[in-house]
C-alpha cells in the first residue's frame, strides 16, 4: 500500500463523531498512515482497528476491493486509565449522604 497514493473515504457516523470527540480528519488519516503496518484484526463491523494510544479507530482496507481506498468507519480519543479511574471514583455514591 502506497501511502501517497491511499484516498480515504468516511462514514456519515464517523464524520459526525470527528466534532463532537475533539478529532480531526488529519488525526485520523495520519494515525492510518503511520500505523496501517501494526494494525489489527476488528472482530465488528470494520476490518481493523489501531490503537495509537491517544485516538483508537476502526476502518475498512481495502474498500470494495481497492486497496488504495481506506473507508474510516468510527474513531474516538483514548482515555487515559487514570482519568477513567478518577471519574469512577467521583460518581460512586458516598454512604448516607443527606442530600
Amino acid at each position: 500500500m502506497n501511502s501517497r497514493s491511499l484516498q480515504f473515504v468516511w462514514t456519515f457516523h464517523a464524520l459526525e463523531r470527528l466534532a463532537e470527540r475533539g478529532l480531526t480528519r488529519e488525526d485520523v488519516e495520519g494515525a492510518v498512515r503511520d500505523k496501517h503496518s501494526t494494525r489489527e484484526t476488528n472482530p465488528g463491523e470494520a476490518d481493523w482497528r489501531i490503537d495509537t494510544g491517544r485516538i483508537v479507530l476502526l476502518y475498512d482496507c481495502p474498500d470494495k476491493r481497492d486497496i488504495d481506498v481506506i473507508r474510516i468507519v468510527t474513531a474516538w480519543p483514548k482515555r487515559r486509565r487514570d482519568q477513567r479511574h478518577l471519574k469512577l471514583a467521583f460518581d460512586k455514591p458516598q454512604g448516607n449522604q443527606e442530600q
